[in-house]
């Protein structure tokens, strides 16, 4: 028992040993530290030129907000110019996602919709314009 109690100290007294040596900091007499670098910072890449112009159907849904809109992929608070092919336009917000029917890319609220025609028209040609 005595002779394990003596391979074990010597053995734990020797990965000591190795565990220190190799801790940060640790060097031989005379041994310099060598300060570490930082890796390069890789430059920013420019964001992508989106077209702030976009063609196609918009729709409208029910909600207490007056001139709001659901886009799916503009962020929120984005104010976005919908304009018709007749001449008319509105300023909206973006204040949900949506609309998830192909074709459709814009949700309308009742009240923007109606200031570019009748809710009975249901879905009108519009192009938005992201103007902030």
């Amino acid at each position: 028992m005595r002779l394990f109690s003596l391979l074990l100290g010597a053995t734990l007294a020797f990965g000591l040993v190795l565990v220190v040596g190799d801790a940060p900091g640790a060097r031989a007499e005379g041994e310099e530290e060598t300060p570490l670098e930082a890796p390069p910072t890789p430059k920013p890449k420019p964001p992508a030129k989106k077209d702030t112009n976009e063609r196609g159907s918009a729709s409208w849904y029910r909600t207490k907000r007056a001139l709001a809109a659901a886009h799916r992929t503009l962020p929120f608070g984005t104010k976005v110019k919908v304009s018709t092919d007749k001449g008319r336009s509105v300023i909206v917000t973006i204040t949900g996602r949506g609309p998830f029917i192909k074709g459709r890319i814009i949700d309308l609220s009742s009240d923007a919709f109606k200031t570019l025609a009748s809710l009975g028209t249901g879905i009108l040609r519009v192009t938005l314009q992201r103007i902030q």
